[in-house]
């Protein structure tokens, strides 16, 4: 809710809300915010993810941290393809978060069959 929060466009940050009450969104708790920002800060420092795009290494660390299987993404630079996914997953195993993260875009998630 943090970055809807921040969203200068009100007609935007409106729909941002209804989305999430119109699909029932899980809002996530970040009560590990220490471990959060200690992996986004791993990402930064082994320069995966540039530190102009601070906020894209908080997501992924968030996701991390609460077993989300699943990051979906527009990003192609910084999130949304495979040499960006295998280093991020390597940061992950090194510091023993075992639960692989698939970083995808909305279309892969649509390919996806059950």
């Amino acid at each position: 809710m943090f970055e809807i929060g921040n969203t200068k466009d009100s007609e935007k940050k409106e729909k941002l809300v209804k989305v999430i009450g119109d699909y029932n969104l899980e809002i996530l708790n970040v009560d590990k915010q220490n471990k959060i920002t200690e992996l986004a800060n791993l990402y930064l420092k082994q320069g995966v993810i540039p530190k102009s795009s601070e906020i894209d290494a908080f997501h992924i660390a968030i996701s991390v941290l609460n077993n989300i299987n699943y990051l979906i993404s527009w990003n192609y630079k910084h999130l949304a393809n495979v040499n960006k996914e295998k280093r991020i997953n390597m940061i992950n195993i090194m510091q023993n978060y075992l639960n692989e993260l698939r970083i995808i875009t909305p279309l892969e998630l649509l390919s996806y069959e059950d």
